[in-house]
């Protein structure tokens, strides 16, 4: 008896290996997470106001170490603060390691409500009300000292003092500053890194190759 002719077997799927561009759009993806979250760290502790140095009233004396010379700002922080308000009745003075006092120049006039610059970055909300430059890098001395309104046209100034003061950079574009900023340089590559890299993993997914299906058995 001759035996039944086999059954030619079914043709299988060629391994399809992942392309070029799956790679590099991992990278890509990688890259934007990783910068990110390197840039979320850079604008929490160099650019955001939850760096500044912070000290309290009513009369505050703190020596600030400053590590790059430049301009920098005196901010006053309580409730309401980026609204526009009168200034605090505030006497400031910097003086350098030294003993050189350093010019310190008012930022909101008597009898201004406003301010150049403001923010609110929970918990903190404040605004500069002053500015002096730093020559070099040191230590300097901040005094600041609360003013008696007795002596002093109290319809200009505000009745309060503030909460805390704060020390910190001025920057180019205080915009970065903001939430703005976070959004800038940490959460939008973060975002796009992640979905670069969602797609890139559901593309590779589209491409595993299937199974090898066995051919059939012949019949005796």
């Amino acid at each position: 008896m001759l035996p039944p002719p086999l059954a030619p077997p079914l043709p299988t799927r060629p391994v399809r290996r992942p392309r070029r561009p799956l790679l590099w759009g991992g990278v890509l993806g990688a890259l934007l997470v990783i910068g990110g979250v390197l840039g979320t760290i850079v604008w929490v502790g160099a650019l955001s106001p939850y760096g500044f140095i912070r000290f309290s009233l009513p009369r505050a004396d703190r020596t600030i170490t400053i590590s790059r010379p430049g301009d920098y700002l005196l901010f006053e922080e309580y409730a309401g603060a980026a609204d526009a308000d009168l200034p605090s009745a505030l006497l400031v003075t910097v003086i350098d390691d030294g003993g050189r006092s350093i010019d310190v120049e008012n930022l909101v006039e008597p009898g201004r409500r406003g301010a150049p610059f403001t923010y609110h970055v929970p918990p903190n909300e404040g605004r500069a009300v002053a500015r002096f430059d730093a020559p070099r890098a040191g230590l300097y001395l901040v005094q600041v000292e609360p003013l008696e309104l007795n002596a002093l046209d109290r319809a200009g100034y505000r009745d309060r003092l503030p909460d805390q003061l704060a020390v910190g950079r001025q920057l180019a574009w205080n915009w970065m500053r903001t939430p703005l900023g976070l959004l800038a340089f940490g959460l939008v590559p973060l975002a796009a890194g992640t979905l670069v890299l969602a797609r890139v993993l559901r593309r590779r997914r589209r491409r595993e190759p299937e199974p090898a299906r066995e051919p059939p058995r012949a019949v005796r």
